[in-house]
């Protein structure tokens, strides 16, 4: 991304561009006049700070783990699915769809209203009675499990009714944590 200078640049009274020498400050490469210039010098040392404060970031900065960066993207793919088309039940002539990544929005923001569960994800899956919906969750407060996912399947259910017009078939829930 390029960055656009302005029309007239601010510059020192040497003549030197402010910005070119807060760019070499930083860099900690200083031209030989930014060295011996007073106004120059004291740009840099009005700079120094920030400088400082970015070289101890760069020198911080851990390396990852050996491998990690190709797990993660194995596990990314591996969710990606295909952004198919839901069917949705609306009077009239044609057809109405949604996309399945919006239906799984709805139906996880449903959800948010449920005291006592956090739905973490969604999976949408054609059953052989029809639109099933899987919902990974966790525990969040005193609410115990089983009301917790009676009241993630009613918000399910009533988002999907408002949503495609009908309920899904099937909603399994996994609580995987209690947190």
């Amino acid at each position: 991304m390029a960055v656009d200078r302005p029309s007239d640049p601010e510059r020192l009274p040497c003549g030197r561009l402010l910005d070119e020498v807060v760019e070499h400050a930083l860099a900690g490469r200083p031209t030989g006049h930014e060295r011996g210039c007073p106004h120059c010098r004291a740009v840099a040392e009005r700079y120094r700070p920030l400088a400082r404060a970015g070289s101890e970031l760069a020198a911080e900065r851990p390396e990852p783990p050996p491998g990690l960066v190709g797990s993660v993207m194995r596990a990314v793919r591996s969710q990606a699915r295909p952004d198919r088309p839901i069917a949705v039940a609306a009077p009239g002539p044609g057809r109405t769809v949604v996309r399945e990544s919006a239906a799984r929005a709805l139906l996880v923001a449903a959800c948010d209203a449920v005291p006592g569960a956090a739905v973490g994800r969604c999976r949408l899956i054609d059953g052989p009675d029809g639109l099933e919906v899987a919902l990974s969750a966790r525990l969040t407060g005193p609410v115990p499990a089983p009301e917790s996912a009676e009241g993630l399947r009613a918000a399910v259910r009533t988002a999907a009714r408002g949503t495609f017009g009908a309920e899904p078939a099937r909603i399994d829930i996994v609580f995987t944590d209690i947190g």
